[in-house]
């Protein structure tokens, strides 16, 4: 059984990583019934850190665009934001928020995800660290952010990073083949973020039967184009 859902400073933060049992969590393209499907996987799953698809704003990505750096603060308002009917939200690569209770919720299938935590301002932020945001230093421009909107030092800030691709399966080429975690680790202790602070099980989505893996799908090892998702909130 895979270990689901974390918490970070005390259980100041709730993380979950869903797994193949939980289902699909990606809504984007769907319609009707297979829309249907999709958000009550994700209600089902947002209930292991006692949240809802109501009270969850989508890390919408997309990849029609030349810059992976769009990081947005969300607040209560946002609530539903992509997941519900008639409450739409703009394509960013990362969202923040000092709201409690507002879960940041993002879909994955190689890549990797990042939940920061600043236990001095409250303030937490979901990023998305794939081969694109990764080479144009996503996980800097992340903290930057999160110091720019919150007054965040980098030195306090709480750091778990989902499973993703390994190097052997998913090489970062202009990195020296190295895996995204090594990468955007590296990258976050350049900010500031001390290393002890950063942590998440290093489980390799390519390999491991619990997740979803698109470039399996590709390879015909895995029938749907299925994602799993991680889900982060303050409690």
């Amino acid at each position: 059984m895979q270990k689901k859902s974390v918490n970070l400073v005390n259980g100041a933060v709730q993380i979950a990583c869903s797994t193949t049992a939980d289902g699909d969590m990606l809504p984007r393209d769907k319609t009707g019934s297979e829309l249907e499907k999709v958000r009550s996987n994700i209600d089902n799953f947002l209930k292991q850190i006692n949240s809802a698809i109501t009270k969850a704003a989508w890390v919408r990505m997309d990849y029609d665009r030349e810059d992976y750096r769009r990081y947005m603060v969300v607040g209560p308002d946002d609530a539903g934001a992509g997941l519900s009917d008639n409450h739409p939200i703009a394509v960013a690569d990362g969202l923040a928020t000092r709201a409690k209770n507002m879960t940041l919720f993002l879909p994955l299938a190689d890549c990797l995800g990042a939940a920061l935590y600043d236990p001095e301002n409250a303030a937490l932020m979901m990023t998305h660290l794939g081969r694109h945001a990764t080479e144009q230093h996503g996980a800097t421009t992340s903290v930057e952010f999160m110091t720019e909107k919150f007054g965040t030092d980098p030195k306090h800030l709480q750091i778990w990073l989902s499973p993703s691709a390994s190097a052997e399966n998913y090489p970062m080429w202009t990195f020296n083949n190295r895996s995204q975690r090594d990468v955007n680790i590296e990258h976050f202790i350049s900010t500031g973020v001390r290393p002890e602070n950063i942590t998440g099980d290093n489980i390799d989505n390519t390999t491991d039967p619990n997740y979803f893996s698109h470039s399996n799908f590709l390879k015909g090892l895995q029938k749907t184009d299925d994602k799993f998702a991680i889900a982060a909130r303050i409690a």
